[in-house]
């Protein structure tokens, strides 16, 4: 994951942010390929210089793991919540 492209200003210690949205991007492939959050975020309709509080994680289903038994094959689900800075 890079953020490269993707630069916003926080918003510091405020009540209503709580990480509203959720976008769930799944990744599979072989071999190592880096993801920017711009892009993610842009193939969903947000735009990333407008968002804050973020956070990145990985989901794995036992399907992933399953298919991750495959020499160089990784699959996994990337989950970015983050709060839209657009709507207050």
């Amino acid at each position: 994951m890079s953020s490269k492209y993707c630069n916003s200003s926080g918003v510091w210690e405020s009540q209503k942010l709580n990480r509203s949205v959720v976008v769930k991007e799944p990744e599979a492939g072989f071999g190592i390929e880096e993801i920017y959050i711009k892009t993610i975020l842009d193939q969903n309709g947000y735009d990333c210089q407008k968002i804050s509080n973020l956070s990145i994680g990985i989901e794995r289903s036992s399907w992933d793991a399953f298919l991750s038994a495959f020499p160089g094959y990784s699959s996994q689900t990337l989950v970015i919540k983050f709060d839209n800075l657009e709507q207050y």
